[in-house]
């Protein structure tokens, strides 16, 4: 829903439609990567989906492991499971460098209210589904499944 917003809005404007936009979703798709569990933006925003959407979060959310790289899967997969908000903090975090220091100063704020032991416990609460797809991702699929990183049905059952 992000990708629908209008291109000339500011960042702050954007982030400001996001809450709506997570509102409005039955799903949320994670595209996890090495990065994203040390930027700010989508750890926050994960952090107010999980609070919107409460106890049922897990029945909403997909995940899917955007590398292919053993170590930068079994990194982001410990990223998840020890997690804590000071490490999205840093100003030089390789994925929050394209954050507009205003928006950083809003996300800092929702943090500082939320308290990050708070922030920390709902991101880590994703930790399961994050290592589900980093076994689905692990998987071994035969050839005639063109590479795709799901099971087939045979291989399930």
């Amino acid at each position: 829903n992000v990708l629908c917003d209008d291109l000339s809005l500011t960042p702050e404007h954007i982030l400001a439609h996001s809450v709506t936009h997570l509102a409005r979703s039955s799903r949320v798709l994670l595209l996890a990567g090495p990065d994203v569990p040390h930027a700010l933006l989508p750890m926050v925003l994960l952090y107010t989906w999980s609070v919107m959407t409460g106890t049922h979060m897990h029945a909403m959310l997909d995940v899917e492991i955007a590398s292919a790289d053993e170590s930068e899967v079994h990194g982001l997969v410990a990223a998840f499971d020890a997690f804590h908000v000071m490490h999205a903090y840093q100003e030089g975090a390789v994925a929050d460098t394209t954050v507009r220091a205003s928006v950083r100063e809003r996300l800092h704020r929702v943090v500082d209210l939320a308290h990050a032991n708070t922030v920390n416990v709902a991101v880590r609460r994703l930790f399961p589904a994050v290592r589900e797809a980093a076994h689905v991702l692990a998987v071994p699929h035969d050839i005639g499944d063109l590479g795709s990183r799901r099971p087939s049905l045979e291989q399930v059952v």
